[in-house]
């Protein structure tokens, strides 16, 4: 089966929705929810800021599922538009954002894990005061470690993908230089944060920078413009 141009286009404009999906989800998820209720220098003040507003932190993880969900559809949105132009290359970067999927999906754990220790149908015989403190900063550690580990497999795609776009012709390839730039902004963010925690500030300005520069005009092309091919896309 053949798709036609206006499938392709189809295939893009559905990959720029998904991007605003996650794009709203994250922005929630991965920096509202924690900048409220983390306060990294107080485990008893993340603890009561939990338990007043445990609704907030549920919808946290509501919203994490949602972008682990969305994250599939785009995997294989990506290997479809880009297979024409590389097949091994469109199906690595579909690979590593399925990685990047699964790790965010293992990441719920940990944010469940606070959820149930700051619930107030746990007992408080499983945990003196000190130790539930101990464990939700913990798993909170946890959690950003992981978001580390799956931005390192984010990074790899958003690079593939950014060469898959300068060598399709059916996108500017200014796009896909700054999304490869994002990419490599993304892989200082986490291996920097990883190697130097000390200097997490300015990698954390690195990430944000690589999003605006790389990602958000991706999204807004995919969105409005779509694709132009000239030769059409096989499809399974």
């Amino acid at each position: 089966m053949m798709l036609s141009e206006q499938q392709r286009k189809q295939y893009a404009h559905g990959i720029g929705a998904l991007y605003v999906v996650l794009l709203v989800c994250g922005s929630f998820s991965l920096m509202y929810v924690p900048s409220t209720l983390f306060d990294p220098t107080s485990a008893a003040q993340t603890i009561q800021n939990i338990q007043s507003d445990q609704w907030l932190l549920r919808m946290g993880i509501v919203s994490v599922g949602f972008i682990f969900i969305t994250e599939l559809f785009v995997s294989a949105l990506i290997y479809f538009l880009f297979r024409s132009v590389s097949p091994l290359l469109a199906l690595t970067a579909a690979f590593a954002r399925l990685g990047n999927a699964v790790m965010q999906g293992a990441n719920l754990l940990a944010l469940g894990g606070i959820c149930i220790l700051t619930s107030e149908n746990t007992s408080s015989e499983w945990f003196e005061a000190h130790l539930q403190a101990d464990n939700v900063m913990l798993l909170i550690q946890l959690n950003q470690f992981g978001e580390l580990i799956w931005e390192m497999f984010f990074a790899c795609h958003c690079v593939i993908v950014g060469v898959l776009i300068y060598k399709s012709g059916f996108m500017p390839k200014v796009l896909g230089a700054l999304l490869s730039i994002a990419g490599i902004g993304y892989a200082v963010h986490g291996f920097g944060t990883m190697l130097y925690p000390a200097f997490e500030v300015l990698f954390d300005q690195a990430a944000v920078s690589a999003a605006i520069i790389g990602e958000l005009p991706f999204m807004f092309w995919l969105l409005f413009k779509g694709v132009r091919l000239k030769a059409p896309l096989n499809s399974l």
